[in-house]
């Protein structure tokens, strides 16, 4: 460029006009560059990635063609990194081509997992049915009756070849309840999988295709039992079975030990079987932001194994020929690794358990191998591993909350690592004697926990807004009163008593875990009893969430300073969470109930049952109401035995027909009917 004598520019040419864009072009190539170290730990964002768009898709995709894609992608890069062209080429055309192809291997790994756990399924429902079937699992409802799962050998009105894989139910009687293995016959009303409730709320039907459950319901009357502790299960039940024996006995044993508060929240944190907790204690703990503590996940895995670890080299420490002669570590590790192998079986295997597990696999081995043991590069082994074992997992809660957790506190502690050692191995003589240091290490721990706990609730808050729509305020508190309660008394009597109850001795163990299990529920009802304990928030949408997690693990990943440009779409998306665009009219599956939006915003109902649809709608809009509350105060709806109307200034007109006696009259006023009867009109 040429200058005039007035600062006027002469020569101008068209790709001045670039300079800037390649300018920034250039810098972000250069800061990508600098961060090759970290390169490999946006593999399981990308293959997520690729998950998440597979599910996402209106219809599925040719399985031809990404076959195709994957296979041309992959020669691409082999191609590329044996050809004869440029170094530079290659600097450029490789890494495209790779971040295009591990997507691509997401969705493939997600379609090929849906072609693998395909199963018949029922299309529509089956009011009366004489059933015979296996019992694969048998737990309990919140209203105390038994949930069976069943593979059945027989359905009435359906073919061999049209039977489900598995079916769940539930008994309608409390008499009798079989075991796992038992063979019975019973009467039964069945269903296809519930969809959502909401577009965008929880799939239930999406779930019980990758569980292989073909079709759920209930048992009418007291189901027969054919005969006891059969093997007549299939290959890949087998297992699971004697699992679930061994998890139900020990269930039965907490039971007689403990009191009728205490055991449900000990059989959970044991077993994981969380269906015996009263909803007001459970949603106590929700509300004290402690609802984490009852789903087993790293904390649990970490206590446990830590404990073990720990126990075993104190133990081995009194012995100086072992310590002398033996690597009595890596024995204690060896040991660990058995007992969290072993939690992980009888705790049900949940996916935050299955990445803990993982987690702490890969420690152990690091430490039998003497490499550093807790990184992020062990995070994104241990999504990689879930994704390809269960990419449909990436959609649950359970594993977006557990891998935003310990991303959130690993990456933390990192980067904070240097400050916080410095920290503690302050010299300084005034902060050595004999009154100082105590409190020292007691402050030590207690801002280690707050800030753990800080640091976990806000990288968690984008998921539990987006599913459960609540955020406890005063978490933070519960969680500095409950988790110390947990880590150096509940869990660790919790393993004695594992330890001890083959030989029957596990009575005093479970008595000092119930005084712990008491004190953390006290807790949780002091906290949830404070003042807006609990803030209700309408469910963002998916591209609000996208843009807070992508701030979040752009920030988490990356080490130097431009990794601070992440703050701004976690605030962004803060800013935006309370945005939603709520539809107009909700309607039931089977339209027994019918939400329309007013004017003011809140919905306006028809009926306040099924109860668990109505809730969902509210909630899902931030909406406290109960379903009760919201319909009588519904001044607009209006309904009669032929059906009910909506009529308000300003929105449509919505009328709802039970039968076709006023088909013709509602149609000359009506902006939107709604049938409950076929028509042909």
């Amino acid at each position: 460029m040429q200058k005039t004598g007035r600062g006027g520019v002469a020569g101008w040419r068209p790709s001045d006009s670039l300079f800037l864009p390649q300018k920034l072009a250039l810098w972000i190539a250069r800061q990508i560059g600098n961060e090759q170290d970290q390169w490999a730990l946006w593999i399981p964002v990308l293959f997520a990635a690729g998950i998440v768009i597979y599910f996402g898709l209106p219809s599925e995709p040719s399985g031809f063609w990404m076959g195709a894609l994957v296979l041309l992608l992959v020669g691409g890069v082999v191609r590329g990194t044996q050809g004869a062209r440029g170094e530079g080429i290659k600097k450029f055309s490789i890494p495209l081509l790779v971040l295009v192809l591990i997507p691509v291997l997401g969705m493939s790994t997600a379609q090929l997992r849906s072609y693998v756990r395909s199963a018949p399924k029922i299309e529509k429902e089956i009011s009366f049915a004489r059933l015979k079937g296996s019992v694969i699992d048998v737990s309990a409802t919140r209203t105390g009756r038994a949930r069976l799962h069943i593979q059945p050998l027989q359905i009435e009105h359906l073919k061999p070849d049209e039977l489900p894989a598995l079916i769940r139910v539930t008994l309608g009687s409390k008499k009798q309840v079989p075991e796992i293995g038992d063979e019975i016959e019973a009467l039964a009303r069945l269903w296809p999988p519930a969809g959502p409730v909401a577009p965008g709320a929880y799939d239930f039907a999406r779930d019980a295709w990758f569980k292989r459950i073909g079709a759920t319901g209930f048992i009418m009357g007291t189901p027969t039992i054919v005969a006891k502790n059969t093997k007549r299960t299939e290959w890949q039940f087998w297992p699971s079975v004697d699992i679930e024996k061994l998890r139900t006995s020990i269930a039965q044993k907490i039971e007689r030990a403990m009191s009728p508060d205490t055991a449900p929240i000990a059989i959970a944190l044991i077993t994981g079987d969380r269906d015996l907790i009263d909803p007001e204690t459970a949603q106590n703990l929700r509300t004290a932001g402690l609802a984490h503590i009852l789903a087993i996940s790293g904390l649990h895995m970490a206590l446990v194994s830590g404990v073990l670890f720990t126990g075993l080299r104190m133990v081995l420490a009194l012995f100086p020929v072992l310590v002398l002669r033996y690597p009595v570590k890596k024995a204690a590790a060896i040991l660990a690794l058995s007992g969290a192998t072993f939690y992980l079986l009888i705790s049900g295997g949940a996916i935050a358990t299955q990445r803990a597990y993982i987690m702490v696999c890969l420690m152990f081995l690091a430490i039998l191998f003497d490499r550093p043991a807790l990184s992020l590069r062990n995070v994104a082994l241990a999504a990689i591993a879930i994704m390809m074992i269960a990419p449909e997992s990436v959609l649950r809660p359970s594993f977006q909350m557990s891998f935003a957790a310990v991303i959130a506190l690993i990456s933390f502690y990192e980067k904070a690592g240097d400050k916080i050692h410095r920290l503690r191995s302050n010299d300084g003589a005034g902060l050595q004697d004999k009154f100082w240091t105590p409190a020292r290490k007691v402050g030590g721990y207690a801002g280690g926990l707050l800030a753990t706990s800080l640091i976990a609730g806000l990288a968690t808050a984008p998921f539990a807004q987006y599913h459960f729509n609540r955020v406890a305020s005063y978490g933070l508190l519960g969680n500095l009163l409950a988790l110390p309660l947990l880590g150096f008394v509940v869990m660790p009597a919790a393993i004695m008593a594992l330890i001890l109850m083959p030989v029957g001795a596990e009575a005093a163990p479970l008595w000092v875990m119930e005084q712990g299990v008491a004190a953390m529920l006290w807790v949780a009802h002091w906290v949830a009893h404070l003042p807006h304990a609990l803030q209700t928030l309408p469910t963002q949408p998916d591209w609000v969430l996208m843009i807070t997690v992508g701030g979040g693990v752009w920030l988490s990943l990356w080490k130097h300073a431009w990794r601070w440009a992440g703050v701004v779409p976690i605030c962004l998306g803060f800013a935006l969470s309370w945005t939603l665009a709520a539809p107009d009219v909700l309607i039931d599956r089977e339209g027994k109930v019918i939400a329309v939006k007013a004017e003011e915003g809140k919905y306006e109902l028809t009926a306040a049952t099924p109860f668990f649809v109505v809730e969902n709608w509210l909630r899902r809009t931030g909406d406290v109401r109960h379903p009760k509350t919201a319909l009588s105060e519904s001044e607009h709806v209006s309904c009669d035995p032929r059906g009910c109307s909506f009529v308000q200034k300003m929105r449509p007109t919505v009328v709802i027909l039970n039968g076709p006696t006023s088909w013709r009259e509602d149609c000359t006023h009506a902006d939107v009917i709604v049938a409950r009867f076929y028509s042909s009109w």
